[in-house]
């Protein structure tokens, strides 16, 4: 059974269809790509359309938390991932 992207908190229908053009296309999909590759793809594919809030977003939806519940550490870890990944 697939769980649609959807159902994260935080993910809504633009951030989905989004998601789904890259071709993440299921909170399980977006849980095994994980949530800095996702954001480095949709900062890829549309540009400066997305900034680091989608990327909390997106963390915090597979922990199932709302955006403003993510701890500040958490945040810094993030970027320093996206940080490594780009060139």
């Amino acid at each position: 059974m697939t769980t649609p992207l959807e159902a994260l908190p935080n993910v809504g229908p633009k951030v989905a269809a989004a998601l789904c053009a890259i071709g993440i296309d299921t909170a399980e999909a977006l849980r095994t790509v994980g949530a800095v590759d996702a954001y480095r793809r949709l900062r890829q594919q549309e540009g400066s359309r997305w900034n680091l809030m989608c990327l909390y977003a997106l963390q915090a939806g597979l922990l199932g938390m709302h955006v403003f519940d993510m701890p500040d550490d958490l945040k810094a870890r993030l970027r320093a991932e996206l940080d490594t990944l780009t060139p």
